[in-house]
């Protein structure tokens, strides 16, 4: 993908999804940047590493965005019968350009991730923006250390929250401000 890519598309799409692709690499992060008034930007099942699914995210900062989807975004459900991801360490580095979109639902479901580094996954500028946030069906643990600490850091934060899914579970977790002290973490 090259910053010319999408350059004859229209600037008034709103919606892009990219479902049971493969993309060899994103060559170019400003590839997008063709669509100012992108709202929802979906990836479903695309093999392509998960850093680059986020660096796609660069012409985006500091933007308003309503929906943020990375589902099955891994190389290692390219190839062969069995399909596992490759496991994944998200870093500050990789989330950058996410953590300064304000973004009312983010789903990262299914994409290897297996361990994060301080002040990636759950560091975000613009925290009041979540409605939604769905981490279900990756391999990593928050209730440990700095993560235990960034979450409840987050969850303070976040005053618009209505759902907060994190493991297989089919449904999610309805949140409300005032039964924060209900549900005690420790």
């Amino acid at each position: 993908m090259t910053n010319n890519t999408f350059v004859d598309m229209p600037a008034t799409i709103e919606n892009i999804t990219f479902t049971g692709c493969t993309i060899l690499s994103v060559t170019e992060a400003n590839f997008l940047s063709p669509f100012p008034s992108l709202q929802i930007l979906q990836l479903i099942r695309v093999c392509l590493e998960l850093e680059s699914a986020l660096k796609m995210l660069y012409p985006f900062e500091n933007k308003k965005m309503n929906e943020i989807k990375f589902e099955e975004v891994n190389q290692g459900y390219c190839d062969g019968l069995v399909r596992t991801p490759f496991a994944v360490t998200i870093t500050a580095e990789m989330m950058k350009y996410l953590q300064n979109i304000c973004v009312q639902k983010l789903v990262m479901i299914r994409n290897g991730i297996v361990d994060f580094k301080p002040n990636s996954l759950l560091l975000h500028y613009h925290p009041e923006c979540f409605k939604e946030i769905e981490f279900s069906g990756n391999r990593f643990s928050i209730m440990n250390g700095f993560k235990l600490k960034e979450l409840i850091t987050l969850i303070v934060k976040v005053s618009n929250l209505s759902t907060f899914h994190f493991s297989g579970l089919l449904g999610g977790i309805p949140y409300s401000r005032n039964d924060l002290n209900q549900y005690p973490l420790f």
